[in-house]
């Protein structure tokens, strides 16, 4: 990631400021208000004005019209980075997960040369199994939320 890096979030948190001071620009799309309210605050209070936030609220318990939602279309142009980690109502065994839609989506807006990053990616072996990516990186280790391993993938294009 350099200083001209263009980045799209699903979900906001401490990668937004994490990413905000190392990219040129970030948008953020983050569909619970007083989550996105923290997260303003805390970008504010460290002065960076690189960061575009929106609120879209989703249902994210049906997925019906996720596809069509201006959650998952806040995405709309190429981006050097997409980060895939917003909210998501996991079960394990489900066939489908609105992160898995959203990397579908990111996959048709990634400039060439960039990447797009899956957090907690062993919940879902179908974005690993219809990625379209040159090179397919899995970084495993304990996560700071949860007891174990968890993962995080990098697809770069």
């Amino acid at each position: 990631m350099t200083s001209e890096t263009t980045v799209f979030e699903y979900g906001t948190g401490g990668s937004t400021l994490f990413l905000a001071k190392r990219a040129f620009s970030v948008e953020s799309v983050e569909d619970d208000e007083a989550w996105l309210g923290k997260t303003q605050a805390t970008l504010d209070e460290s002065d960076l004005k690189n960061v575009n936030l929106h609120f879209e609220p989703f249902d994210f318990s049906c997925l019906d019209g996720f596809e069509q939602s201006s959650y998952m279309n806040k995405l709309s142009r190429p981006h050097d980075l997409i980060v895939v980690d917003g909210q998501d109502h996991y079960h394990f065994g489900q066939t489908l997960s609105a992160r898995t839609l959203c990397f579908r989506h990111a996959q048709d807006f990634v400039r060439q040369g960039g990447t797009i990053v899956v957090d907690d990616s062993w919940r879902y072996p179908e974005i690993r199994e219809s990625t379209s990516c040159q090179k397919l990186v899995v970084h495993e280790s304990t996560g700071p939320g949860r007891k174990g391993v968890t993962s995080t993938d990098l697809h770069y294009y």
